[in-house]
């Protein structure tokens, strides 16, 4: 690993997993599924912060502080925690994060920071603590 810090970006609207159910019907008994769009927004996320990652050598060591900075396109009302697992999960799969349990994850903040239609997303600053 070059740096014990590295900041990564997803440019687009995130989708919460967990309010992304939808029930369908297998043989007449109903199931619960992740929305497709939800799935589609985790691989598209995971695949930018892998490209990102790999641009910048970077290879998770430890435990991290995690800071995420939310932009959205409009003023809809989100829960952040659920937002943040999203972006979590992806930082998993894309490997900037060898998991997300307390092992890897020390310290996690998140920001809300307002609206901005050119500008939607989610920064995330990893930060290995000492």
């Amino acid at each position: 690993m070059a740096s014990d810090i590295i900041s990564l970006y997803f440019d687009g609207v995130i989708y919460s997993k967990k309010n992304s159910k939808q029930i369908i019907s297998v043989k007449g008994r109903p199931v619960i599924i992740s929305n497709k769009n939800a799935k589609k927004n985790e691989k598209d996320m995971s695949a930018e912060f892998a490209f990102q990652c790999a641009k910048q050598a970077w290879k998770p060591d430890g435990r991290y502080s995690v800071s995420m900075y939310f932009t959205r396109k409009d003023n809809v009302r989100r829960d952040l925690d659920n937002l943040c697992t999203s972006v979590l999960d992806a930082l998993v799969l894309g490997g900037a994060l060898a998991d997300d349990n307390t092992a890897s994850v020390g310290e996690l903040h998140i920001y809300d920071m307002g609206v901005n239609r050119d500008g939607v997303g989610v920064q995330v600053q990893l930060e290995q603590l000492k």
